[in-house]
């Protein structure tokens, strides 16, 4: 048990990606400066389910680099050892008819942890701000619902610890008139019985939807269910490292959660968040 104060952020990428700045040693200062006691170093796994040809520009490592960034992780969590615990992560896509392949994958290094994402609809990355446009004449209570079958998908499939920002799928302010709450509820069950934590993810807040992921009424389902949560600022440059994530802790307090979850060689442990 980790004890108070004691912070930690568990969601951050590095220039690799091609959406982010910024060295992986350069995340670990800042989170130094800042006072926290574990930075998560969580890259985006190379996209894998789309062809080349068909790939948009930017959107993960490749991956020749892939091998790269696990060494350098690995060389950084020994080096700043007694000064900061450097946790070596990944983002990984849920894709369904993909899960052996990532298994795969997921086991040739040796991570800390895995970040479990939904970006794609079949290869409409509805995150992406270039793909904004195919939002037009769809059903979004139906983007909606295709959406969380994929996280309880993504959940029940064993391969993640953690679902980053869990209802990204409100990035652009897209929402159903259509009451899916029943829906949502489901899918919040089915990560409850499938023993994965659902992140905390700061950066909705810079977002055009201005809201953290989940919202407030996902947190207080999270906490009826007994939900586990992880936290990360979701940082593509150093500055970001740790934004809002002390004033989290304080707002997860006064709703009710007594901790949130940390990671060691893909084992789980409980780090207070109060007194």
């Amino acid at each position: 048990m980790k004890r108070q104060p004691y912070y930690v952020d568990y969601h951050t990428h590095n220039y690799r990606c091609g959406h982010a700045v910024g060295e992986l040693r350069e995340y670990i200062e800042q989170a130094i400066a800042i006072g926290f006691h574990e930075i998560g170093l969580s890259d985006h796994l190379p996209l894998f389910h789309i062809p080349d040809e068909r790939k948009l520009p930017q959107i993960t490592m490749e991956q020749h680099e892939l091998d790269d960034y696990v060494e350098e992780a690995c060389k950084l969590k020994d080096e700043y050892k007694g000064q900061i615990d450097v946790k070596v992560g990944i983002e990984a896509d849920y894709v369904p008819g993909w899960e052996e392949y990532l298994q795969r994958e997921l086991l040739r290094y040796p991570y800390d942890y895995v970040l479990g994402s939904v970006h794609f609809i079949d290869e409409w990355d509805h995150s992406d701000s270039r793909c904004v446009n195919q939002w037009e004449g769809k059903d979004i209570a139906e983007v909606y619902r295709e959406y969380y079958a994929l996280i309880q998908a993504a959940a029940k499939s064993k391969l993640f610890d953690s679902i980053a920002h869990v209802d990204v799928i409100k990035r652009y302010n897209h929402r159903p008139e259509e009451d899916i709450s029943d829906f949502v509820q489901k899918t919040f069950q089915v990560i409850k019985d499938s023993g994965v934590c659902v992140e905390v993810n700061t950066s909705g807040e810079f977002m055009p939807v201005k809201e953290m992921f989940p919202a407030k009424d996902i947190l207080t389902l999270c906490q009826q269910l007994d939900i586990p949560l992880t936290i990360g600022s979701d940082s593509h440059s150093p500055s970001r490292v740790g934004t809002n994530i002390k004033r989290m802790y304080s707002e997860l307090q006064e709703m009710g959660f007594a901790e949130i979850m940390g990671f060691t060689e893909r084992k789980r442990y409980p780090i207070l968040i109060k007194g």
